[in-house]
């Protein structure tokens, strides 16, 4: 099922240019991992609720080729620094569409620009540099996606402040997690969840989808005892949010509901799980989305009680 990418954090924090902005409203599913989604981030859920105003012009979107050739010197620094806000907000516009080499080819261009223009360290080449690596784990290069999310979790240890690790951490993890390096993604998740635990004196409601990440690792690690905890407790802080039913609650529901499964409960402790999170997909994600119909499959297998 899926899982990501912190989307949410590639969201510039310099707004530099009037019209061209770009707003979040993720209540507490704010700490994504870029994000990455759930069933193809093996049960993720879009990063958030995203809101993008649209740009002055399409011009200021249309991406690589315009902002390649005039990198050269047709514009000033000031004024060719003011394109990387909007090819960012193009990169999350593209990367919640699941457009994800769009999305690359946008936010390469942007770290690419602000790497320029501010340096490495800046908040705004970090975060483009965290999506840019994001949309390659989700187009499956995993390779070309490495070397960038190591890089982005280096310096986000090095200079953010707990809270601000989380998504940098979980999408390395992420990465772990789809190679099969299981034992990797465990340890980066419980070093994370233990951090976020003392950034937030311990209540889960602020870190959820970490909580998820390493209880569904667990899972596949064979720790069935390990990752009902983590899913109980990730489903418990979901469930007090306002808008509890998104999809990072159905990555949480159906993990629980496969790790009861395979601890031979009945029927009833697992289709309701199923049931809810399929009805949360459906009404986020789509009838057609990939992580809905993984779900509806496992519904279609579990019997009905009589």
């Amino acid at each position: 099922m899926s899982t990501p990418c912190s989307i949410n954090n590639c969201i510039a924090s310099t707004q530099r240019t009037g019209d061209e902005t770009c707003r979040t409203s993720a209540s507490r599913n704010s700490s994504g991992a870029v994000v990455a989604r759930a069933s193809t981030f093996v049960t993720t859920g879009v990063a958030g609720s995203l809101k993008l105003k649209p740009s002055r012009s399409a011009a200021s979107l249309s991406c690589a080729g315009l902002i390649s050739a005039q990198w050269n010197g047709a514009l000033t620094f000031n004024l060719i620094t003011r394109f990387a806000t909007p090819l960012n907000n193009y990169g999350v516009s593209q990367y919640t569409r699941h457009r994800y080499a769009d999305a690359a080819r946008s936010f390469g261009e942007a770290w690419r620009i602000w790497r320029a223009a501010y340096g490495a360290e800046h908040s705004d080449t970090r975060a483009a540099l965290t999506g840019y690596g994001a949309s390659l784990l989700e187009g499956g290069d995993f390779a070309a996606a490495e070397p960038l999310l190591l890089q982005a979790y280096e310096m986000s240890q090095r200079l953010d402040p707990p809270r601000k690790r989380e998504s940098p951490t979980n999408t390395l993890a992420l990465l772990y997690e789809r190679t099969r390096r299981l034992d990797q993604a465990e340890r980066l998740l419980r070093a994370n969840v233990s951090l976020q635990a003392g950034a937030n004196s311990g209540d889960v409601r602020r870190y959820p989808w970490t909580t998820t990440l390493l209880g569904r690792v667990l899972r596949e690690r064979g720790d069935l005892v390990g990752a009902r905890e983590q899913l109980e407790r990730c489903l418990t802080a979901f469930d007090t949010d306002d808008f509890p039913d998104g999809p990072r609650t159905a990555t949480c529901l159906v993990q629980l509901a496969l790790v009861r499964e395979a601890q031979h409960e009945a029927t009833e402790q697992v289709r309701p799980l199923l049931e809810r999170a399929l009805a949360a997909q459906e009404a986020k994600l789509g009838r057609d989305d990939a992580e809905t119909a993984a779900t509806r499959t496992l519904l279609a297998r579990v019997p009905v009680e009589r």
